[in-house]
């Protein structure tokens, strides 16, 4: 017999640096206008896609000046942690339930490397019980979410009466500024494209 699964609550973070689409639009053209010859014609997006601001973990010009994949996953880090706390705090407490009462977390995070995964990392100040089963979902991208409820959704159905946590945190602006002087020519307009667009999206 299928057991039913419901949706109990919802929480959600954001970074805690605003950056306003303006700023953004002039940090980029500063960083790439005199780079890449096609730049003004790309950087209409800034106006068209609708967004008004976007939510980072560091400061804008933090993003100018740093181009190191250590430091930028540090930031993913440290930032993805903050927000997974913030959500998930909310979502038990919306559901009227304890971090101790979750029996499975799925954690989902693209945007950067983290061993041991979020979940284990904010353990501890969370308060979830040492037999919690973790369940990290990496590198689906923008079909985590998604991914990770349907996994969460047949978790539950198979273990009647259990609480599947699921927390989706993803650092997108990281992946803007200086880390792509090597990308193959070819694919650096779409590239350039989908950053714009999926900064807005932490």
């Amino acid at each position: 017999m299928q057991h039913s699964v419901k949706l109990v609550s919802v929480g959600t973070a954001v970074p805690p640096h605003v950056i306003d689409q303006r700023d953004a639009a002039r940090a980029s053209h500063a960083a790439f206008s005199s780079r890449f010859g096609d730049f003004e014609k790309l950087a209409r997006v800034f106006e068209t896609s609708g967004i008004r601001r976007r939510y980072a973990v560091r400061p804008i010009e933090w993003y100018l000046e740093t181009s190191g994949w250590p430091e930028r996953n540090l930031a993913h880090i440290e930032g993805a942690s903050a927000m997974f706390v913030a959500a998930a705090s909310k979502a038990l407490a919306s559901a009227g339930l304890a971090a101790g009462d979750a029996d499975t977390i799925v954690t989902v995070s693209s945007t950067g490397i983290a061993t041991p995964s979020l979940e284990a990392r904010v353990s501890g100040e969370l308060g979830f019980r040492d037999d919690v089963e973790r369940v990290p979902v990496f590198g689906l991208g923008c079909a985590g979410g998604v991914s990770a409820l349907s996994i969460a959704s047949r978790l539950a159905a198979s273990r009647p009466g259990s609480v599947v946590l699921v927390v989706a945190a993803e650092t997108c602006t990281l992946a803007y500024g200086q880390a792509y002087e090597g990308e193959h020519r070819g694919d650096r307009p779409l590239r350039r494209r989908g950053r714009r667009l999926r900064g807005a999206c932490q």
